[in-house]
């Protein structure tokens, strides 16, 4: 799975937006002013908007109610090649006005003086606009967006990590369902009793990149770099015990082999049955099979020595080129606000705690409210996210070639890839463009 595969895991997630009734932006329209004077602001995604009714009714209504003030174009660029056009149009100066950025490269691009600051606009405008105050949101999600106290960016999506699992094989399984307070040994055994080579069976779904690693190694208390991120600890004993889980799942079979998963869409094996349990974000939705509907379940993910999650983050930032920033911003906030009334979980906290009261039949995503947002709401409570890092791509590809590709494709112990993939970590660290 390609760097890019990772992070956009769950763009699909946004395809499924559906906006609440009555849904008003914070802010209030300005005075209509002439038509041939109203500005366009360009926003780059790599979401096709036209495509997706909930895209195009939630871009309508922000435009109504700030007919006069200015308009928002949406611009596409497809998600394979998206990272790399918006650096040839950040440099060319003609990039969109804001835009979708990946987790991580806030910081990249802020500091080529790409991104707009926003802590002055923020000031002037907190109090119209929940989005605009950083202490509103969770704080896992701005962990890539504060560079020296000032903001190049804000989440407009904040997903915390479960885990998806088909009730009705555990059933077949003779399984209890599993429980808050599950940990990673009853997850394996679990997992083992739901593999059955004869029927193509997986208990449980790991791809190159996949659940993240990262997520293992937390959970027994490591982390993959010191509290400074100076240096590298991923042979620590407890770094050690989560790479040495995804080992597990390879010795015991109980995960499909990455020939048996290439080309194919992993989730399309949950989906026919094939697979018993996935580690998905929380705004995943329900799944059918032809026209077979699968009673998904969800849980929290399972516990090692302490109960931690990773979370699914991406932000919007400002172009630092904008000819009327105060404008942009404010269209920019309009954005995140709808966003964060159609998003499970929203990142900022008010709306994520009006979730139960709002959604009576139906949520994003096909959630059932009495039964899983309580679990995703209690996931976010120990959510983490990634530390961001210069050049996450240099990072995310010594995982690959380091760890996950060695490890699950059988040709190296997880001891002999944390030594290497440490001694890596650390030249990055050192030289991260290199």
């Amino acid at each position: 799975m390609s760097k890019k595969t990772r992070l956009l895991s769950f763009a699909a997630v946004l395809s499924s937006l559906s906006l609440l009734a009555g849904y008003s932006p914070v802010a209030a329209a300005a005075k209509p002013a002439a038509a041939k004077n109203v500005p366009v602001i360009t926003f780059g995604s790599w979401v096709p908007w036209s495509t997706h009714p909930g895209h195009v009714k939630l871009l309508n209504e922000i435009n109504r109610e700030n007919r006069g003030k200015f308009i928002i174009k949406p611009v596409y660029t497809p998600p394979s090649g998206y990272d790399q056009k918006l650096l040839t149009e950040l440099a060319a100066g003609d990039a969109p006005d804001f835009f979708y950025v990946d987790y991580g490269f806030v910081s990249s691009f802020a500091a080529n003086h790409t991104l707009l600051d926003l802590n002055p606009f923020l000031q002037q405008l907190k109090k119209q606009y929940l989005a605009a105050n950083p202490q509103n949101y969770y704080p896992a999600s701005l962990a890539g967006d504060s560079i020296g106290g000032q903001y190049y960016g804000l989440p407009f999506i904040d997903q915390p990590y479960v885990m998806y699992y088909n009730p009705q094989l555990f059933k077949a399984a003779h399984l209890p369902m599993p429980t808050a307070n599950w940990t990673w040994a009853q997850f394996l055994r679990d997992a083992k009793a739901l593999t059955v080579p004869a029927k193509h069976q997986f208990g449980y779904l790991q791809a190159s990149g996949w659940p993240p690693l990262e997520t293992y190694i937390w959970s027994y208390g490591g982390h993959m770099f010191n509290s400074k991120g100076t240096q590298a600890e991923l042979t620590s004993p407890a770094d050690l015990k989560g790479i040495e889980l995804m080992q597990t799942m390879v010795r015991d079979k109980i995960i499909p082999s990455q020939a048996q998963i290439e080309n194919l869409n992993i989730e399309d094996l949950f989906r026919q049955g094939k697979v018993a349990m996935f580690l998905g974000g929380a705004n995943d939705g329900n799944y059918t099979y032809g026209n077979h509907p699968i009673n998904t379940s969800i849980a929290p993910i399972p516990r090692g020595t302490q109960q931690v999650t990773g979370d699914y983050v991406a932000e919007i930032a400002v172009n630092a080129k904008v000819a009327n920033p105060k404008l942009v911003v404010q269209a920019y906030l309009d954005i995140l606000t709808a966003y964060a009334h159609t998003h499970v979980v929203p990142p900022i906290r008010q709306f994520a705690q009006k979730l139960q009261s709002i959604y009576v039949n139906s949520a994003p995503g096909g959630h059932i409210p009495a039964v899983r947002i309580p679990i995703i709401l209690d996931s976010m409570k120990f959510a983490r996210s990634l530390r961001p890092m210069q050049n996450m791509t240099n990072y995310y590809n010594i995982e690959t070639n380091d760890l996950y590709d060695p490890i699950l494709l059988g040709t190296s112990s997880a001891k002999a890839a944390a030594q290497k993939a440490e001694i890596d970590m650390n030249n990055y660290l050192k030289n991260p463009n290199g």
